[in-house]
């Protein structure tokens, strides 16, 4: 597909057929060391992201329940008796 003679290129047919496109190539390339390193610096900030947003989430719930208790007239009622 990529040569400029159309005798070079694949027909539609070799194209369509062809491992990259129906995704049946089954060797792997083997990843090399700063590759591996390169993802697992990415899962680990992802990680660290889902945790800030975790930890976000549980400061908001924890702040507006504790809104809700100081917003929350007591309910007992005090009565104080005159001195006779």
């Amino acid at each position: 597909l990529t040569s400029y003679s159309p005798v070079d290129r694949l027909t539609v047919d070799q194209a369509l057929t062809h491992p990259w496109i129906t995704r049946s190539h089954s060797a792997r390339v083997p990843l090399t060391r700063l590759e591996m390193l390169k993802n697992f610096d990415s899962a680990d900030k992802f990680k660290k992201i889902v945790r800030a947003i975790h930890f976000a989430a549980i400061v908001k719930v924890k702040t507006q329940q504790s809104k809700a208790v100081v917003s929350k007239p007591s309910k007992s009622k005090l009565s104080f008796s005159s001195p006779k």
